[in-house]
C-alpha cells in the first residue's frame, strides 16, 4: 500500500470516528462519546504518523482527491469541537445547580414537619436536602 493510499484510508478512519463522537454529543450520549475515546487516540495517532511519512511528491501525486478528504477531516472536526463546547457548558451548568441547591440552607428548604419538630443536626447546621437524579 503507498503511503498516499495509507493516509487515505487513516483519514477515513478518523473522521469515521469524528463523526460518531459528533453524533454522540449531540444526542447526549456522554458515555458513548467517551467510550470512543481510544479509538479517537488511535485513528488520530494513525493519521499523524502517515501523514509524517509522506513526502512533498507524494502529497503532489495525490491531488485533490488527498486535499478534499483533508479539507472534509477539518470541518467535522470543527463540528466536533462545537459540540465538545456545548457539552462542557451543559455540563458546567449542571454543576452550577446542583452546586447552587446545595448551598441553600435547610431553613429556606420546604419540609414536611412544623419548624424545630424533630431537625436532625445536618438541618441545623444549614445543610439542605438534595436529590439528584442522572440519566447516561
Amino acid at each position: 500500500m503507498s503511503v498516499a493510499e495509507e493516509l487515505e484510508r487513516v483519514t477515513l478512519a478518523l473522521s469515521a470516528v469524528i463523526v460518531a463522537e459528533t453524533r454522540a454529543l449531540k444526542a447526549r450520549d456522554l458515555v458513548g462519546a467517551a467510550a470512543l475515546g481510544p479509538a479517537k487516540t488511535a485513528a488520530l495517532d494513525a493519521f499523524v504518523a502517515a501523514r509524517a511519512r509522506m513526502t512533498p511528491e507524494e502529497a503532489a501525486a495525490g491531488g485533490g482527491h488527498l486535499a478534499h478528504l483533508v479539507d472534509r477531516l477539518r470541518e467535522e472536526v470543527e463540528a466536533n469541537r462545537a459540540a465538545l463546547e456545548e457539552g462542557l457548558a451543559l455540563q458546567a451548568r449542571v454543576i452550577e445547580t446542583i452546586a447552587g441547591a446545595a448551598a441553600e440552607p435547610a431553613l429556606a428548604t420546604p419540609g414536611y414537619r412544623p419548624p424545630g419538630a424533630g431537625r436532625g443536626k445536618a438541618e441545623r447546621l444549614g445543610a439542605a436536602p438534595l436529590a439528584v437524579s442522572v440519566t447516561a
